[in-house]
């Protein structure tokens, strides 16, 4: 005989899958963000150079996030459970910062590497 569903339990309190795919993506953004200026290894130490590509791709991560992974953080922090409404909030973080963390890594890659950037 199956087990019948006791309707005074309250339900299971959890996070739904707006919410982990927004902050999945926010974290996959970030390290495209962070990696696009790996391409930057291949130039010698002391070189100049305009990395204009790399910029432009992380103009176009930094709006995907921007117009992508912050509207489903954001029904993931309203759709979620109270507990884990942080998950959506860590979305809409992670997705805001792609902008920012390419520019860090492009700092270190520019300081690491010694390169001058012509304009």
């Amino acid at each position: 005989m199956p087990q019948r569903c006791n309707v005074d339990e309250p339900p299971v309190d959890g996070p739904n899958g707006a919410a982990l795919v927004g902050a999945g993506l926010g974290l996959a953004l970030n390290a495209c963000a962070a990696g696009i200026w790996l391409t930057l290894l291949s130039c010698p130490p002391g070189s100049a150079v305009r990395p204009m590509i790399q910029a432009v791709w992380g103009f176009e991560l930094a709006a995907l996030g921007l117009f992508v992974g912050v509207p489903i953080s954001i029904a993931g922090f309203f759709l979620g459970g109270r507990s884990h409404r942080w998950l959506g909030i860590l979305g809409v973080l992670l997705n805001l910062a792609i902008f920012p963390v390419s520019m860090v890594a492009f700092e270190i890659m520019v300081l690491a590497m010694g390169l001058t950037i012509n304009t």
